[in-house]
């Protein structure tokens, strides 16, 4: 049913997996961009710690850990969930 609504909007026959990492690599390019910005700031300050991995540049670790985030379902879905789970109203009675 899914198939047939999506080919008859975009004309095109759906590859949702495709689909699906190209939509996790917009989302964390537009939406996610400042969290995954420090997440890699924190990697890149860890690898300055070792000799051995000293080569990695930022923008290499933040490459990396877009790719692990998007090959991996259940890394979103768990960051997902500890930023639902992090939130709280400032003013319960609003």
């Amino acid at each position: 049913m899914m198939r047939r609504i999506y080919e008859r909007f975009t004309g095109e026959a759906p590859n949702f997996a495709d689909l699906i990492y190209e939509s996790k690599k917009l989302i964390l390019r537009v939406a996610m961009s400042s969290e995954s910005h420090v997440l890699a700031r924190r990697l890149d300050r860890i690898s300055e710690q070792r000799r051995f991995s000293r080569d990695f540049t930022l923008n290499s670790l933040r490459d990396a850990l877009a790719e692990i985030v998007r090959l991996d379902a259940s890394a979103s879905d768990a960051y997902a969930e500890w930023v639902a789970g992090s939130v709280s109203d400032p003013d319960p009675g609003t």
